[in-house]
């Protein structure tokens, strides 16, 4: 079945144009919703079989994300699949807890570190920019870096739009101190090119550095042979020349900081509606969670339809015990013992209609006789029994008094 699907999902198969090919791959709306089932059957069918999946993760939606990121080749997109979760499993440090509620990563957001333009380039692609000399490092330490990225990623990827057109970064190293430089180390730009490849779903079309520093392009040269031609070639070295830049993005779409004719870069404006969002979202289930366990401590304290409450009223100065059953709607039997002789028992039905509908007095041929061997009915008979004892034993003692 995998062998099938992979075979029909193959986008130059029965195309002598392999351009017009894979054309159709990047127009989505040529599929139809019966093939993009297929394809989330296939996917989830060969992750199946793959040790370590978490199936119970792997919502249509969820599918759906790594299909467009391998334009929609089955077998591919479930190897990225595998690779993304045990790359989650593994850098708890970096996956753990990634929220816009946490406050480390509300600074970096804010400080835009990293940032998102506002607008797409002419091809639609959404556009990522790092100003490197705007980071703090003492405020913002590298690991937190590197979670602000993924957690941009993140939200963007939930975005259909941004999985099929794909992603381009800029990264501007101008004004970049060692200072700087020494609290990024070139360990985290390798940890974070190696996180990106093939782990993550996510297609990047072009990599731009500015003014990179000779460390930086120091760990690029380190990196570079152990990638594909193709990623390869997606990374491009710009020095202090921004022309060259502009020969790939437009104008209007860049800050005045990228010479762009826009003005200048404000990552407030894509961050704090992603903060507001996660902290609301949190808010929210807070209120549920609270309402929940309101609701079941009031389950908890109300008695339950249908559920019997006994109740013994003992009566010192008479003859009578009196047993009150109490349902959980409200009505009751009363039975009346008379402690004298024990022979008559008066009864008192008040059951609605509605405990006859629930069944709670089926197959009963008479109120007396149910109830006569019950358990309830013979503790409130032993309580009488022992109270007609003590009562006449009392007007024995009294007699005795008078007597003397």
């Amino acid at each position: 079945m995998a062998e099938y699907c992979e075979y029909m999902w193959d986008p130059t198969r029965g195309h002598p144009n392999h351009a017009l090919a894979r054309s159709i791959y990047q127009d989505q709306s040529r599929f139809n919703i019966r093939d993009k089932k297929l394809a989330i059957k296939t996917v989830r069918a060969i992750l199946r079989d793959m040790p370590g999946v978490e199936l119970k993760d792997c919502t249509d939606e969820y599918i759906t994300r790594f299909l467009l990121a391998r334009k929609y080749r089955t077998e591919q997109a479930a190897a990225l699949i595998a690779a993304y979760q045990a790359q989650i499993a593994h850098r708890q440090d970096i996956f753990g807890n990634l929220t816009a509620r946490d406050p480390a990563l509300q600074r970096a957001l804010r400080a835009g570190i990293p940032g998102v333009l506002p607008a797409r380039d002419r091809k639609g692609r959404c556009v990522l920019i790092i100003l490197a000399s705007q980071w703090d490092p003492i405020a913002i330490p590298a690991l937190v870096v590197q979670r602000a990225i993924f957690l941009v990623l993140e939200t963007l990827i939930q975005d259909p739009r941004n999985q099929q057109s794909g992603f381009v970064a800029v990264v501007d190293w101008s004004g970049f101190s060692l200072r700087q430089g020494g609290a990024l180390g070139a360990g985290a730009l390798r940890n974070l090119i190696s996180a990106l490849r093939g782990r993550f779903p996510a297609r990047f079309k072009a990599i731009h550095f500015l003014s990179a520093p000779l460390y930086v392009q120091a760990t690029l040269a380190l990196v570079k042979p152990f990638l594909d031609e193709k990623t390869r070639n997606k990374i491009y070295l710009h020095g202090n020349n921004l022309s060259t830049l502009h020969q790939h993005l437009p104008l209007d779409i860049l800050p005045a900081e990228l010479g762009g004719t826009g003005p200048g870069f404000n990552p407030g404006l894509w961050a704090e509606p992603v903060i507001h969002s996660a902290i609301k979202e949190a808010e929210v289930a807070m209120q549920n969670g609270q309402q929940n366990e309101q609701h079941i401590e009031n389950s908890s304290e109300q008695p339950r339809k249908g559920s019997v409450v006994t109740v013994v009223e003992m009566h010192t100065n008479g003859d009578d015990a009196t047993s009150k059953r109490e349902a959980g709607d409200g009505s009751e039997s009363r039975i009346t013992t008379n402690v004298s002789d024990c022979n008559s028992i008066e009864m008192k039905n008040m059951a609605s209609p509605d405990d006859i509908n629930l069944g709670h007095l089926d197959d009963m041929d008479s109120p007396a006789e149910k109830l006569s061997n019950s358990s309830d009915f013979k503790i409130v008979q032993r309580e009488a029994d022992e109270s007609m004892h003590e009562s006449h034993n009392t007007q024995i003692e009294e007699k005795r008094n008078l007597i003397s």
